[in-house]
């Protein structure tokens, strides 16, 4: 029956999509038990008996990421917004990691737009998600080099203060070109998950950091800081500039570097939802 309503809901914004000059509206009944369906389900997914149930069902993962996927119009209320936390929880599990991973679907490239764009609850539960797949340290190469991981987490933490002409040099012009209308990500929470992930990078081994340092990482967290409010999300860039500064002679190539427990992802560090949304009251 969920699905079934899923697919109807779906159907209605498709036509509703096409529709020019429409003016923004209320949400619909069928979209507002899509949203609360839909939200049920990332609660579910919080533990690990419920992310393999999710993830048994395929049709159903599909079904969100589908639907999630496609550019929310603006006229419209988005009742899949929830599937970002849905995949941020069950990437939790290295299954589930594997799943959006994977080339052939490609979850991952479908995702990374979002952090652009959207509601918080979109925007924070996508970088949870890029946070969690980059505990996978053999893919480590692909997310940074053929995944392009490095720009989807940095374009967030740049803001309008600028580069020196020499950390230009090696940077993706699209950090600078924007000037003084550069925002940046505002929500502290989403700064943090993103950050870790460059944290967890580093702890992918020698050649992922070299790498972020071509790749002029350091500046942009370095100018980062200098703005940022939130004393964690300071003290977790002061870690990543640690690994990236350090002297590396003498290390082996490959040698990972210890940072962030993995097993925070099945204890509900990382599992909960936005702060001021809870799912816990969706029956």
């Amino acid at each position: 029956a969920g699905e079934v309503l899923m697919e109807h809901a779906a159907a209605v914004q498709r036509v509703r999509g096409m529709m020019v000059n429409e003016e923004p509206r209320e949400a619909t009944e069928s979209e507002k038990l899509v949203d609360a369906l839909v939200a049920f389900f990332a609660n579910a997914a919080r533990t690990e008996a419920g992310c393999s149930a999710f993830l048994d069902k395929g049709s159903l993962l599909d079904k969100i990421v589908t639907e999630f996927t496609r550019n929310p119009s603006p006229h419209l209320f988005d009742c899949w917004q929830h599937g970002a936390t849905v995949l941020m929880n069950v990437s939790q599990m290295e299954r589930g990691r594997k799943v959006i991973l994977k080339k052939s679907d490609g979850i991952l490239g479908k995702i990374q737009p979002m952090l652009r764009e959207g509601s918080d609850i979109r925007r924070y539960g996508v970088a949870g998600a890029i946070r969690n797949v980059c505990f996978e340290r053999d893919f480590a190469w692909w997310l940074i080099n053929e995944a392009n991981v490095i720009d989807t987490i940095c374009y967030p933490l740049c803001g309008p203060e600028g580069f020196d002409l020499d950390d230009k040099q090696g940077m993706t012009p699209e950090y600078w070109l924007e000037g003084i209308d550069k925002v940046r990500e505002p929500d502290a929470e989403v700064r943090m998950l993103l950050v870790e992930a460059i944290l967890l990078l580093c702890a992918s081994g020698r050649r992922s950091r070299e790498e972020l340092r071509k790749r002029q990482v350091y500046p942009v967290i370095k100018v980062l800081d200098l703005s940022e409010e939130s004393e964690e999300v300071s003290n977790k860039i002061d870690e990543c500039v640690q690994y990236l500064m350090r002297d590396e002679e003498g290390e082996e190539s490959d040698s990972p570097v210890e940072i962030l427990d993995e097993d925070a992802l099945s204890h509900g560090k990382v599992l909960k939802p936005k702060p001021g949304e809870s799912y816990d009251d969706v029956d």
